[in-house]
């Protein structure tokens, strides 16, 4: 299903920005999509925004909570977290999501900050991400999402990250020599 999603949406925009060009219309400039270090089947996607001036807003960039550090393996989650209010919102927690979401908060203790820190600034490291929606409830995650944008992940932790969370396949195409 998410490969038909993918391919409609690169479709779609891509008919979008032909029409605007041949009508001599304003381009498509914003682009909102489901995108986190847990979520990443749209990255390869990220490259062609960027080169055509769209700017990506990314939704989910925490994923329902689960890039928090709130979610903990055996332990019911928190009474106000998003899985304990809105079951269907979070993902189904076993123990692959759980090794995958250890590992990354290893990496983010070995960066010295808090794991929602962590995944905000890889998310906003991206090619053509200019924003992030940021979910909050309380006025203390709003200076933890605000205080994201001076993280920078180390880039010796970046093949680590694709280790624990990969990125999509792209296939090589000659043409373009990519």
């Amino acid at each position: 299903m998410w490969r038909r999603i993918i391919a409609s949406w690169r479709s779609i925009r891509r008919t979008m920005l032909w029409l605007a060009d041949r009508n001599r219309l304003p381009c498509l400039i914003s682009s909102q999509i489901p995108f986190s270090l847990l979520r990443r089947e749209l990255q390869n996607d990220l490259p062609f925004c960027q080169q055509h001036g769209i700017g990506v807003t990314p939704y989910q960039s925490l994923q329902g909570g689960l890039l928090t550090g709130k979610y903990r393996r055996g332990q019911p989650p928190p009474a106000d977290a998003r899985a304990a209010e809105k079951p269907d919102w979070v993902w189904k927690q076993d123990d692959a999501l759980f090794d995958r979401l250890e590992a990354i908060t290893g990496l983010a203790d070995d960066a010295g900050v808090p794991l929602a820190q962590y995944a905000w600034a890889w998310t906003l490291a991206q090619p053509a991400i200019s924003s992030l929606i940021v979910g909050v409830k309380k006025l203390e995650q709003l200076q933890v999402a605000i205080t994201a944008a001076s993280v920078v992940v180390p880039p010796e932790q970046l093949p680590k990250l694709d280790v624990v969370c990969p990125p999509p396949w792209r296939q090589p195409d000659p043409i373009r020599g990519t």
